[in-house]
């Protein structure tokens, strides 16, 4: 994985005349052609044109009886007559005829010479509109929104075990990565551990656990898009006619599971609660199993709940334990929700409020509370154990809390952290810099690269020079001949030290066809 940090300002090499080419002032007035090929986007498709043609040359075809798209067709055929591409669409319309073509530019600067060709453009590709989240979209950067989410990482490799009322096994939201059912021996049900879901959550709290898995690791949804996502289903029927409430047992037993056939690195989400009345006499087998799992090497996010209590003072479990990473919930505006938890247990919040997550159908649906600010926080996790596989536990909760964003929150209660989630580039601070000279005579200039730095360790830099060549390596320090005096735009790629070539990856093992056909497989590096 490369992380994209800098485009330096512009080099400048002797006397640089900018100017603007002008388009046309509306999508009504036409391109003229005298002008050659028109290039409407900055990233053409290669080798497909569209050729856009006089009306009135429809009306000069010999086979007057022709009609409609035959007319259309017909004079595509004639225009092309002797010039290699192929059709691959044909513009019926009478006041808008012509036909799109893969051909190469020379072909399509001759085709624009001849007097039935109103105009020729290079295809330009359209891009479906990407999923937006504001939970996702707030956390990218430190203050306020973009309208987009630039993920630094997708959680490849890393294990997510999502401790709830189950996951939709047959949602396309995880693909391949919804590890559920006996073939693989994934997934944890209270009752029969290795059993197919086939109940999963039909009566548990309209889809929580479904809802919580995407916000943490869902392609659309969620934050770690590539992360392994298991299902540890620790609730039943909650109905009067259906099983007994869950309980500690019910919590240790799928804990132990976890800690002992789980596989790492890893991250374990709990969106929910236990009750204190007591907060003096702590739950000892929950503690101790939630210990065992963090001294394992597990990481352990848990929601602070919904009842607007300071948590430490109230006990509340697992969210008071100091081994667990405890999230509240804030709103679209950076206001800690009214009915998040608070206190010193809380160690960080992330958005709560309102946020678009996966229904147990297949639909959107609108979810708010700690219990979906947590898996936010555990996809966080996710990426940074990409970045740093090594990481612990502990280190694991220090790095969120110092990466976080401080002091934007308002409605911060007393004795409570102001601190909202924060995903660093590529999961870990760096810094991308470089100094530069050039000589004017001989058009050589020299990068210093030595400035930059990457937490973990920088391993590679790769400089775009600006005219189509590129230096990758270890050096801090490169020089580079230019061909000729203009104005050009550098750009430098920081390299972990650790990234894998792309071609590097292999699937080693599958354990049966998953869901939509494909085949569940685990990727070494």
């Amino acid at each position: 994985m490369k992380a994209r940090i800098l485009r330096a300002p512009a080099v400048a090499l002797g006397l640089v005349l900018c100017f603007l080419l002008a388009t046309p002032s509306s999508a009504a007035e036409r391109w003229n052609k005298a002008r050659g090929v028109l290039v409407p986007c900055e990233n053409p498709v290669d080798d497909r044109y569209l050729v856009m043609l006089e009306p009135s040359a429809l009306d000069n075809l010999p086979a007057a009886a022709l009609q409609g798209r035959e007319r259309a067709e017909a004079m595509t055929a004639e225009v092309l007559t002797g010039e290699p591409g192929e059709v691959t669409h044909v513009f019926a319309a009478r006041e808008a005829p012509g036909f799109s073509v893969r051909a190469d530019a020379a072909t399509a600067e001759r085709l624009n010479r001849d007097p039935r060709v109103s105009w020729i453009e290079q295809a330009c590709p359209i891009v479906p509109s990407a999923f937006h989240s504001w939970a996702t979209d707030r956390v990218d950067q430190r203050t306020g929104y973009d309208q987009a989410f630039h993920f630094p990482g997708t959680g490849k490799g890393i294990h997510l075990y999502v401790m709830d009322t189950g996951i939709d096994p047959d949602t396309a939201e995880f693909g391949c990565r919804l590890l559920t059912g006996a073939n693989d021996s994934k997934s944890f049900h209270p009752d029969e551990p290795n059993a197919l879901e086939d109940d999963w959550d039909q009566f548990s709290f309209a889809g929580h656990g479904t809802s919580v898995a995407a916000l943490a690791a869902g392609t659309r949804y969620g934050i770690a898009k590539e992360a392994y996502v298991h299902s540890v289903r620790i609730f039943g029927d909650p109905s009067p006619a259906g099983q007994q409430p869950t309980t500690t047992a019910e919590f240790v037993a799928a804990m132990q599971w976890v800690r002992t056939q789980g596989s790492q690195p890893a991250v374990v989400n709990m969106s929910f609660y236990i009750p204190s009345s007591t907060p003096q006499v702590p739950f000892s087998a929950m503690a101790a199993e939630i210990t065992a799992a963090h001294n394992a090497g597990f990481v352990l996010v848990a929601s602070s709940n919904n009842s607007g209590f300071d948590t430490c003072a109230q006990g509340e479990m697992p969210s008071s334990l100091p081994e667990v990473i405890t999230v509240g919930a804030t709103k679209q505006n950076d206001e800690v929700h009214p009915g998040s938890n608070f206190g010193a247990c809380v160690d960080l919040y992330a958005p709560g409020d309102g946020i678009p997550s996966l229904a147990p159908n297949g639909s959107q649906q609108s979810v708010a509370g700690t219990s979906f600010a947590a898996p936010l926080v555990s996809g966080a996790a996710a990426l940074r154990l990409q970045a740093q596989p090594s990481t612990t536990p502990a280190a694991m909760k220090t790095y969120l809390v110092n990466q976080s964003t401080k002091n934007v929150l308002t409605n911060v209660q007393a004795n409570s952290h102001n601190r909202l989630l924060y995903l660093a580039p590529d999961g870990r601070d760096s810094n991308a810099c470089f100094a530069w000279s050039c000589d004017v005579a001989t058009q050589v200039c020299t990068f210093n690269m030595g400035c930059s730095w990457m937490e973990g360790g920088l391993g590679y830099y790769l400089l775009e020079f600006g005219d189509g060549q590129s230096y990758y390596g270890g050096s801090a320090v490169v020089t580079h001949t230019y061909p000729a005096q203009d104005l050009y735009l550098p750009e430098l790629d920081l390299i972990p030290w650790y990234a894998p070539p792309d071609n590097q990856s292999a699937c080693l093992n599958t354990h049966g066809a998953g869901a939509g056909g494909c085949y569940r497989c685990s990727t070494a590096y």
